[in-house]
């Protein structure tokens, strides 16, 4: 008669079972959660132009003017406390575009002759390329703390085209 030693573990086919159930729940539960919601499906289709225009698809704050597009907004502190902002500057155009911008970040409700949350300046000194795009690192004016802003899915980003400096 052959003894078992004390505090061995034997593995069973139930315990695999088990296991193997939880694995299975647990990638359930991770699947619909990441989906939402509207469940598995609803992430699957396709979104109607329509929808889109009416639906905040702008969750991180893109700015378009003409064929110029202001996206990955990313104000900072240098090291002197000083407020930067780092954004991407896109031409969507098949020519050459000049860029001279004022970017103004208003809450998302607001009327465009509110006062911005903060504002800065994108001019840039060779034009940019068809279908081209540049990061800029320029300095953020801003009403208060960078901490005070809204999150960003609230937030509305409007472009208006810099006066040519006269002389």
């Amino acid at each position: 008669m052959e003894r078992r030693r004390r505090g061995a573990f034997e593995l069973q086919t139930k315990h695999l079972l088990m296991f193997g159930a939880g694995v299975a729940v647990a990638i359930c539960v991770a699947v619909v959660v990441s989906v939402g919601p509207g469940g598995l499906f609803s992430a699957l289709r396709l979104e109607d132009p329509a929808e889109m225009a009416v639906s905040p698809v702008e969750t991180f704050a893109i700015g378009v003017r003409g064929p110029i597009e202001v996206s990955g907004i990313r104000p900072y502190y240098d090291d002197d406390f000083q407020t930067h902002v780092r954004a991407f500057v896109a031409n969507h155009s098949r020519e050459a575009q000049s860029v001279a911008l004022q970017v103004l970040l208003r809450v998302r409700e607001a009327s465009s002759q509110a006062p911005p949350l903060a504002t800065f300046e994108v001019v840039i000194s060779e034009p940019l390329p068809p279908h081209g795009g540049q990061e800029v690192d320029v300095g953020l004016a801003a009403m208060g703390s960078l901490q005070s802003l809204p999150p960003w899915d609230e937030i509305r980003v409007d472009i208006e085209v810099l006066a040519a400096s006269g002389g």
